[in-house]
């Protein structure tokens, strides 16, 4: 399954990340899910909020690219101060334990645009990076003690990775020093 996220912007002392996410081809993009991600340590938490809106084929900037009537991206992101920075793409699947307890995700064939560049949405200069492979794994707070089970039966080696993160650094090495 295909996600795109479009991330908007990152705060700091309660780290934020604003992004609009949806699941399927990028320039169909339909009802994209809001997301206001947060972390805190280890802890991480999200709000999400459905919305109607749909591409725009006739946008000349960001802002415009999405709309519902009387709802635009400007009118969602207004009180953030966000602009689009990165638009990153993957392919994932999804696993759970039998018992539902851990969830766990792969994210694959990862792809970058810049949106910085322009003000204009970019969908077709991209940056890949298809050696990547981000296994990320879920469950609630109280079975963290079977991450270490679960660690130790794959020989795993926890590393601390953001989507986000990589695409900057890909985007970055096109900015110059």
């Amino acid at each position: 399954m295909d996600q795109i996220q479009i991330f908007m912007c990152t705060n700091s002392s309660i780290r934020r990340k604003t992004r609009l996410r949806w699941y399927g081809k990028i320039q169909e993009a339909s009802s994209p899910t809001l997301e206001r991600k947060y972390k805190q340590g280890v802890s991480s938490w999200k709000n999400l909020r459905n919305t109607n809106l749909q591409l725009n084929s006739d946008f000349q900037n960001w802002f415009d690219a999405f709309d519902s009537g009387n709802l635009s991206l400007s009118n969602i992101l207004n009180d953030d101060h966000c602009i689009p920075v990165s638009l990153v793409s993957y392919r994932r699947q999804y696993y759970e334990s039998l018992d539902g307890r851990i969830r766990v995700t792969l994210d694959y064939d990862l792809t970058y645009m810049d949106q910085t560049k322009s003000s204009r949405p970019n969908f077709e200069y991209t940056r890949q990076n298809p050696e990547k492979l981000v296994l990320e794994i879920k469950l609630a707070q109280e079975d963290l003690s079977l991450l270490d089970d679960f660690t130790y039966n794959i020989s795993f080696q926890p590393q601390r990775f953001s989507k986000y993160c990589e695409s900057i650094v890909n985007h970055r090495s096109r900015w110059g020093p």
